[in-house]
């Protein structure tokens, strides 16, 4: 079994199309049956996701630091809850847990995530596919952020590949099941964030690029690693899972 992590807002958004999205993406992955990780939390789109997930039959594995479980309600019934020390050690084992990612809309937290994820992307820590939800162009601000930081000379061009853009739910999942498929067959279908003109100022309605891991866009991108499922993956004996099922109704244990 794959595991998808997903970076969301722990609150809703006011146009009411971002927790359709959250509420869809759930059950999107639950259907394919790809395993989520996610922050843990029970409310916001986060809280969506989980539950919309859950209701169809899917696995969801939550990580949260304990210092969080007032202001982000952990959820109560997860298949798995992690909890650990600081948010760099909630964003690591997320990270491990994971095939791949898909950033949902959020607040600072999201950005946090996403971009912390991009940059281990880009120096090698993870060679792992990452994906942009752009729910009614909420992006087109970053995707113009990096095309000046392009411009003035502070991203490499070809790091603006190491994720991908797409405006609705199914090419989200699409693209994640695709790269952990074969991720040189799907290089020659993407293009890179600023060579787009639909990523700089009005956000991105089209695939972007996923990294060229295996040197097919950039000699300096990483080499390919193999992918192993996580079905076989080993839990951090640092990290003990607390045990919440779906159906038992039990929070996880107060900090």
């Amino acid at each position: 079994m794959y595991t998808i992590c997903v970076f969301a807002g722990s609150h809703t958004g006011k146009p009411s199309h971002y927790a359709e999205a959250a509420t869809a993406l759930g059950a999107e992955i639950a259907r394919r049956g790809i395993e989520l990780v996610y922050g843990g939390g029970g409310v916001g789109l986060m809280g969506l996701l989980a539950e919309s997930a859950l209701d169809h039959g899917g696995r969801v594995i939550g990580v949260m630091p304990e210092g969080l479980f007032s202001t982000e309600a952990a959820h109560r019934q997860l298949t798995e809850f992690y909890q650990v020390g600081s948010m760099h050690e909630r964003k690591k084992l997320m990270s491990d847990l994971a095939d791949g990612f898909i950033a949902l809309p959020g607040g600072f937290g999201t950005f946090d995530e996403l971009v912390e994820i991009i940059t281990w992307a880009q120096i090698g820590i993870h060679h792992k596919p990452i994906v942009l939800l752009n729910i009614d162009d909420y992006f087109a601000p970053f995707f113009a952020l990096i095309k000046r930081a392009v411009t003035d000379g502070f991203i490499q061009p070809e790091y603006t590949q190491l994720f991908g853009v797409v405006d609705d739910v199914r090419s989200a999942v699409d693209l994640v099941e695709a790269a952990f498929a074969d991720h040189a067959a799907l290089q020659p279908h993407l293009a890179p964030v600023v060579e787009d003109e639909t990523m700089s100022a009005n956000g991105a309605s089209a695939t972007a690029g996923i990294v060229g891991r295996n040197g097919a866009h950039s000699s300096k991108a990483p080499a390919a690693a193999p992918r192993t499922p996580q079905g076989s993956r080993q839990r951090h004996g640092k990290h003990a899972p607390i045990p919440t099922k779906h159906d038992a109704g039990k929070p996880p244990p107060a900090p």
